[in-house]
């Protein structure tokens, strides 16, 4: 599931740049040793909103755009990054919480220093107050570091992209240290697995196979309409639009 994300045309280009440009803002001016609400004077693009976050308290401020973005005020935020995990669309849930736990868990591996140069990127729809659901990309930095060198929390920045494309299933990049990258992918790979029962796994070999769901009730000995309902969930749970993508994002978690 690791896909390029950065790739998405000359809006996002533009994004790439302020947020670089936004991050050594940040580093420069210490807004982490600051109390949580304080912010310091900068543009923001249209469309966009940003915040911090430390990892093991959730604890999030220096929060700006969010109004402006997606119609709440930032104590309506409270703070918490639960309320950010509140607002993330259903079909992209069970991705975005197997995403944040494995940062989580890489993070408790002593040996993997080196987060002050890992970044992430990942594509999400997220709740407006009025309801409606819109598109984003965003990118995290890991500007809060450990003293044993692990990641303690980071910068995020989302740019609203609805104008951009129809469909938007959840996707993420990482990028930096090489045996962080390597060792994240991996756990990336374990914690999607099991998002598929055994019997939905089973249908979905059988459909890389190029079988119909007719002949795969024949092998599994079940009605067709039972194999089509599976097929149905498989789409829901990865948040794929059809089987073409169901089986590439299969392939590439290493499922089948």
């Amino acid at each position: 599931m690791s896909i390029s994300l950065i790739n998405n045309g000359e809006k996002l280009g533009e994004f790439k740049t302020f947020w670089e440009e936004e991050i050594k803002k940040i580093q420069e001016q210490e807004v982490f040793e600051v109390r949580p609400g304080e912010t310091y004077e900068s543009h923001l693009m249209g469309g966009q909103f940003q915040f911090c976050v430390k990892l093991k308290s959730y604890l999030v401020f220096h929060i700006r755009g969010l109004q402006e973005v997606l119609g709440y005020e930032n104590k309506e935020f409270d703070l918490d990054f639960i309320f950010f995990s509140d607002l993330i669309h259903p079909d992209h849930k069970f991705h975005f919480f197997s995403f944040y736990k494995t940062i989580f868990k890489i993070h408790m591996i002593p040996q993997f220093t080196g987060y002050e140069n890992i970044s992430f990127s990942f594509k999400v729809m997220l709740k407006h107050k009025d309801g409606r659901y819109l598109k984003f990309f965003a990118q995290s930095v890991a500007t809060m570091v450990a003293e044993d060198g692990g990641y303690a929390g980071g910068f995020f920045n989302l740019m609203n992209v609805d104008g951009m494309a129809d469909s938007y299933n959840f996707g993420w990049d990482i990028s930096g240290e090489k045996e962080v990258v390597k060792a994240f992918k991996g756990r990336m790979k374990k914690e999607m697995s099991s998002l598929l029962t055994k019997r939905e796994s089973d249908v979905l070999r059988y459909l890389k196979d190029g079988y119909s769901s007719k002949m795969i009730a024949q092998e599994l000995g079940i009605a067709k309409n039972t194999v089509d309902n599976y097929r149905s969930q498989m789409l829901k749970k990865t948040s794929t639009g059809n089987t073409a993508q169901l089986i590439s994002m299969a392939q590439k978690n290493g499922w089948i």
